[in-house]
């Protein structure tokens, strides 16, 4: 997996391999030549993903449904930003992975969609995904089954794309069992080194904890609060916004990832460890990488 996902794991914890990692720089060739594919396929979906979504608003415009996509101008689409200091000190927790400009674009969203009618809104569910019928099952690689929208501005866009979605949507099931233990990551010499120095770190400011995600925990508590439904049930809990107790923690935590080399350790282990687990379906990732490569050529035609 890319980089940045493999950083995003290190706030809230995340996946892990069936042997211990190891330094990238002690991979084999093919072990690296793997990863860089895994990378591809998850880069290449990315872009795959902003035609898609380009071909559903022009389908979605011409039914006269207002939609709006995520790859329109307006957007800034976000690559994965680090847990830094300054923005530790602004905005806490809540732009990791994030950006202000994507921040923005999700609340417009958010009010576009709180502006429809309810026979809008049911409208533009139809034209999007189609009728109570237009559904697909098919049956996974574990053998489970999985049923998805298959009418609409999206099954038209997605049609266009790839030409047949649902054998390819069957090709790419073979990847979501790929998974690294991120508990057997952090089980390793070098992260239990730089983890406990992390630790020591924090403590020196006042704030004790055994592993980032606790820090991480204790701060989304602390700017949340319990959610209830109209009959006074809790439902769970929402943000509240950044409270200071989590700019407190996410400074802190920011600078000790600094001084420690947190993240570049971490991020050095998870690499390897994706990467050996990409070895084992080396097959599947290639065949992927095969379908969204055609893809993007047919999107090139397709948009222009």
């Amino acid at each position: 997996m890319r980089r940045a996902v493999a950083a995003g794991l290190l706030l809230v914890g995340g996946c892990a391999p069936d042997a211990a990692p190891g330094p990238v720089s002690e991979l084999t060739a093919e072990e690296q030549a793997a990863y860089r594919s895994l990378a591809r396929v998850y880069e290449t979906s990315s872009d795959l993903r902003r035609v898609e979504d380009e071909l559903i608003r022009r389908c979605m415009a011409a039914k006269g449904s207002p939609w709006l996509s995520f790859s329109q101008e307006d957007y800034v689409w976000a690559p994965y930003k680090a847990l830094t200091v300054e923005t530790a000190a602004e905005y806490g927790y809540s732009m990791v992975a994030s950006t202000p400009e994507s921040k923005a674009f999700d609340e417009k969203h958010q009010a576009h969609e709180d502006s429809l009618t309810e026979a809008e809104l049911a409208k533009q569910a139809a034209d999007l995904n189609g009728g109570p019928g237009d559904t697909k099952t098919v049956v996974l690689k574990n053998g489970g089954e999985h049923t998805y929208p298959a009418g609409g501005c999206r099954r038209h866009a997605e049609e266009q794309l790839f030409g047949d979605p649902d054998a390819v949507f069957l090709l790419s099931d073979a990847l979501n069992s790929f998974y690294v233990d991120w508990d057997v990551v952090r089980a390793t010499p070098q992260a239990k080194a730089v983890t406990k120095e992390w630790s020591r770190c924090m403590a020196e400011r006042n704030r004790v904890y055994a592993e980032p995600s606790e820090a991480n925990a204790e701060a989304a508590e602390s700017s949340s609060r319990i959610a209830y439904d109209d009959e006074g049930n809790a439902m769970g809990t929402e943000r509240t916004g950044v409270s200071p107790t989590e700019i407190e923690i996410a400074v802190a935590d920011a600078t000790c990832r600094a001084e420690t080399g947190y993240d570049e350790t971490v991020i050095t282990l998870l690499t390897a460890a994706y990467a050996r687990e990409a070895m084992k379906i080396e097959g599947d990732i290639l065949a992927v990488l095969e379908v969204y490569d055609e893809a993007m050529a047919r999107s090139r035609e397709l948009l222009g």
